[in-house]
C-alpha cells in the first residue's frame, strides 16, 4: 500500500464492497473500519496458504544456499550450522513482537500502519512515511536478491548438463526477465489461484528438501568427524572469529526475510487478527484487547527487537573480507544513505499528502474477537 495516500474512510466510499457473510469475516470487516478503511478484497488465504506465500518467497531452504559460500568463508560449518539457528531464534523474537501487534490492527498496510498508530503524537505523520517507503524498497531488493538466485539456479542447472556452457550478461539478463515475469503472472492473469498456487509451491519445495537430504545421506561417499560442525574452525575471510561469526549471523538472516509477508494480505485472511501473527515493536499500554496477548513477554520482544534490527543494519554495512579491495568491497552503506536521501526527498516534496489511517479506539477496543 502507498504510504503516500490517504487510508480514511472517505477515500473508500467509492468502493464496492460486498458485505462478508461469515461471522469471522464480519469480525474482520468490523476491525478494518475502525482502522479507517474498508475491506475491497476477498478473503481467500486460508493459514496454509498465508505460510505457503512467506515461504515461497525466499524459498527458505532454497534460498539458505546461496549463503552456504560466504558463511563457510566466515567461520567453516559451525558458522553455517549454528549461524542459521541463532538467526532463527532472533527472528523468532522479532516475529513474535510484529504477530502481536497485527493481531491488534490487522491491515494490508503493515509497518507503516502500525507505527502510525503506536508512534507518539506529533511523529506519526513522519515515521510512517519513512517507515512505508523504507517497507517498499525493502520488498524491492528481496524480489531483485530472489530473482537472482533463480537466475544463478537455472545457469547453474543448465551448466550440469552441458559442461561448455557459460551464461553471458545478456542471457542471464534474458533470464532474469523470464522469472520475474513467470513470478508475477499469476497476479493479473489468474489472482484467485494465487492461494493455491503457493500452497503448491511450500509442498513441493519442503518435498524437495527431504528428497535431497536422503539422497545426499544416502549417496555420501565420506563423512567428517562431528567435531568439523561443534568446534569453531579458521574462516577465510579474513576477520577474527567473534566478528566473523556475527557477520555469520546477519548472513544466515535471509532465509526469514520474508516472514512478515503474511501481514502484508492480513485483508485478504478469515479472522487475521488470530491467524496473521507474524515482526515490530510498539506502545503495549496502548494496545487494545486482541486474541494474540504475549503478556510480559511482549516488553521482553519489544525492547529486544530494535536492539537486534540495529544491530543487524550495522553489520550488513560490514566487507565480506579483509583486507577491504575494489573487489570486495561492500556498498550497502553507499546505497543505505542514497535511499534515505531519496526517501527524504519524497517526504518533502509529497509528504504533506500523507494523512494517515482514521483510527476509531472505541470501536477497536469493544470489537468482540470470537
Amino acid at each position: 500500500m502507498d504510504p503516500s495516500s490517504n487510508n480514511s474512510m472517505e477515500d473508500d466510499d467509492n468502493v464496492d464492497f460486498q458485505p462478508s457473510k461469515s461471522p469471522q469475516d464480519s469480525t474482520g470487516d468490523a476491525l478494518l473500519r475502525a482502522q479507517g478503511h474498508r475491506a475491497a478484497m476477498k478473503r481467500s488465504f486460508s493459514p496454509f496458504a498465508a505460510l505457503g506465500l512467506g515461504f515461497s518467497i525466499t524459498n527458505s531452504w532454497v534460498g539458505y544456499l546461496s549463503c552456504f559460500r560466504q558463511n563457510l568463508a566466515y567461520a567453516g560449518p559451525n558458522s553455517v550450522v549454528f549461524g542459521l539457528l541463532v538467526a532463527a531464534a532472533i527472528q523468532w523474537v522479532i516475529t513474535l513482537g510484529l504477530s502481536e501487534i497485527s493481531s491488534c490492527f490487522p491491515s494490508s498496510g503493515g509497518q507503516y500502519h502500525f507505527v502510525f498508530i503506536l508512534a507518539p503524537k506529533g511523529s506519526q505523520k513522519f515515521t510512517a512515511f519513512i517507515t512505508g517507503w523504507m517497507n517498499i524498497l525493502g520488498w524491492s531488493v528481496a524480489l531483485c536478491s530472489g530473482v537472482s538466485v533463480v537466475v544463478a539456479s537455472v545457469s547453474g542447472l543448465i551448466a550440469f548438463w552441458d559442461d561448455s556452457f557459460q551464461a553471458t550478461q545478456g542471457q542471464s539478463y534474458l533470464i532474469y526477465l523470464a522469472v520475474t515475469f513467470l513470478s508475477v503472472s499469476p497476479l493479473f492473469l489468474a489472482p484467485r489461484f494465487v492461494p493455491r498456487i503457493v500452497q503448491i509451491s511450500l509442498t513441493f519445495s519442503v518435498t524437495g528438501l527431504i528428497i535431497i537430504f536422503c539422497l545426499v545421506l544416502a549417496l555420501r561417499k565420506q563423512s567428517q568427524p562431528l567435531s568439523s560442525i561443534t568446534s569453531p574452525g579458521p574462516g577465510q575471510s579474513g576477520w577474527e572469529m567473534g566478528p566473523a561469526w556475527l557477520l555469520g549471523i546477519t548472513n544466515s538472516m535471509y532465509p526469514f526475510s520474508a516472514t512478515d509477508a503474511v501481514i502484508h494480505i492480513a485483508e485478504e485472511m478469515k479472522n487475521p487478527e488470530r491467524k496473521a501473527l507474524i515482526a515490530l515493536r510498539g506502545r503495549r499500554n496502548v494496545l487494545p484487547n486482541h486474541p494474540f496477548d504475549l503478556g510480559r513477554i511482549g516488553y521482553f520482544c519489544n525492547f529486544l527487537s530494535p536492539v537486534l534490527v540495529t544491530v543487524i543494519g550495522v553489520l550488513i554495512c560490514f566487507p565480506p573480507e579483509l583486507p577491504v579491495t575494489h573487489s570486495n568491497i561492500n556498498y550497502t552503506p553507499v546505497v543505505l544513505v542514497a535511499l534515505s536521501f531519496v526517501i527524504l526527498g519524497f517526504w518533502f516534496t509529497m509528504g504533506h499528502k500523507f494523512e494517515g489511517p482514521k483510527i476509531d479506539w472505541d470501536v477497536l477496543q469493544n470489537v468482540k474477537v470470537t
